[in-house]
């Protein structure tokens, strides 16, 4: 039935799922080389993590459900949705990512008790309230760093014998 208590229950729950977006499209697209579509309405995102597809190929993760099994196990305990479980090619490292572990009704009261107002609140609300969420997106910050550089350990090491055998 429609009454004024829902309208202002679901504009609480759209706010705080815009915020909660804008925070993981901004964090996620911080990191070099990654592009994510700009939440709108929803509780998700798609990102894009094929800049890194000669890193992950190095590193013998040439699927989509390899790199999502890669970043579930220790030390980054991070679930993704990878493409070919979005009916995208396998060889495709875009993924699905949800932002919506935390409890919901206790971030629906503190929204009510002090709405952000300011990028800087917004941020300081996603940090205290979906705490999870801000891990699971430095795990993912962490794991393409990690790729990365042993990519480029591995380079180093390879230019570094080529050198000394000559």
């Amino acid at each position: 039935e429609i009454s004024k208590e829902m309208d202002e229950y679901f504009e609480i729950t759209r706010n705080v799922h815009k915020i909660m977006g804008e925070y993981t499209y901004n964090a996620l697209t911080a990191i070099d080389g990654v592009k994510a579509t700009k939440p709108d309405a929803t509780f998700y995102l798609l990102a894009d993590f094929n800049a890194f597809a000669p890193d992950l190929q190095k590193a013998k993760i040439k699927t989509s459900q390899k790199l999502s099994e890669s970043l579930i196990i220790h030390p980054y305990h991070t679930a993704i949705v990878g493409g070919d479980s979005l009916v995208l090619e396998r060889t495709d490292f875009s993924a699905r990512i949800a932002y919506v572990d935390y409890d919901g009704g206790k971030v629906y009261r503190e929204y009510l008790a002090n709405k952000p107002k300011s990028s800087s609140e917004k941020l300081e609300f996603v940090k205290k309230n979906a705490p999870k969420v801000v891990a699971g997106i430095d795990m993912i910050a962490d794991f393409f760093t990690n790729i990365r550089k042993n990519t480029l350990d591995e380079l180093q090491t390879k230019k570094s014998s080529m050198i000394a055998s000559n």
